[in-house]
């Protein structure tokens, strides 16, 4: 069943669509009524119609007036207008706002129950491509987050190779959409979203400067998160970030030292252990000691798939001499104990 909402000042104009939709348009059903626009503007927010039919000339606000309001907030509510003969300039400018249909007055039954049926397919349609593309948004979940990652980390190579990923990755039904910016709404808000759990405080400038594409593509969303890398760069310390990055690089070759500790690493850096604490958290969003037990915990799994692999050996690979302690952080992360862990790498992978 199709939404819709009727919008004229003519209340004879309101009454015959109610009527024709009542009895000659199957799977149309009239929700509500609005004087003009600007009421017309509220209700639309409040029933959230499939779609509109509404007058051009109205007091308060007019038709075309509606329809560049709800294009503003981004409403991609269907419209369908209203016009007399007399007025056929304004229906053509109410098409170039992305009206889908228009009437003229005297309105008749056929022209109406016509322009219904075209909006109406044209809403299961978008209906469509709107599960798709949440489908392919949830498969891509933790593609989406190593691009967040990797932005927020300033990789740019890395970054960009994830987003080619990504493109590869869209199955042949949103392949085809490639030409508009279907998709690329969602995908920037999940992007943008992860980002903002990243870069917290830092956030708000850069996304206050870093533009959304308009009329996106894939080639505009890659300037756009090159851009992203940029402001980034741009307000935060790179000394500071490069040093990190070098003792990040750091605990990634000696991770499986026992002794390794943060008063180590800070001096490999020339840090003082106390500011060298602080700038990590700061540039990698979690704390030395969270960053260098994921290191670690990452490596068990993999090395706990081979069968022949002993627990205990794991442990002493990975750092950690003593097993029970092992075992409790173990548990602590993945909810069971290494020794169960054959079969269920998919799943650690994503923890």
């Amino acid at each position: 069943m199709y939404k819709v909402l009727l919008i004229d000042d003519e209340e004879t104009v309101k009454r015959s669509l109610r009527k024709i939709i009542e009895r000659k348009a199957a799977g149309f059903a009239v929700i509500g009524e609005a004087e003009d626009g600007k009421q017309g503007l509220q209700l639309i927010d409040e029933l959230q119609p499939d779609l509109v039919i509404t007058d051009i000339r109205m007091p308060v606000m007019d038709g075309l007036e509606l329809a560049q309001a709800l294009r503003e907030q981004g409403d991609v509510t269907e419209l369908i207008i209203v016009s007399g003969y007399d007025q056929f300039q304004y229906a053509q400018q109410a098409l170039r706002l992305g009206v889908v249909d228009y009437l003229l007055k005297p309105l008749v039954a056929a022209d109406v129950v016509a322009a219904l049926n075209r909006t109406g397919d044209k809403v299961r349609r978008v209906r469509k491509d709107v599960l798709e593309i949440n489908e392919w948004l949830i498969a891509q979940q933790k593609q989406i987050s190593q691009l967040a990652h990797a932005v927020w980390m300033l990789h740019e190579e890395r970054s960009i190779e994830l987003l080619d990923e990504l493109e590869s990755s869209l199955p042949p039904c949103l392949g085809a959409l490639g030409q508009s910016s279907s998709y690329f709404s969602p995908l920037l808000m999940t992007l943008h979203s992860q980002l903002a759990h990243l870069a917290e405080s830092q956030w708000e400038p850069v996304r206050a400067e870093a533009a959304l594409p308009e009329h996106a593509n894939w080639a505009r969303l890659e300037h756009h998160v090159r851009e992203l890398i940029g402001k980034f760069r741009k307000i935060r310390n790179f000394g500071v970030h490069y040093l990190v990055m070098k003792a990040a690089d750091y605990m990634e070759k000696r991770y499986s030292e026992e002794s390794l500790s943060l008063p180590e690493i800070a001096a490999y850096v020339g840090m003082s252990p106390s500011h060298f604490s602080k700038c990590f958290k700061s540039e990698l969003g979690t704390s030395y000691t969270q960053y260098l037990t994921e290191l670690r915990m990452k490596q068990a799994v993999r090395m706990l798939q081979d069968p022949a692999a002993k627990v205990y050996e794991v442990a002493q690979s990975v750092g950690y001499s003593d097993y029970s302690h092992f075992t409790k952080l173990f548990k602590k992360k993945y909810g069971f104990s290494p020794g169960q862990v054959r079969g269920r790498q998919g799943r650690l992978e994503e923890q």
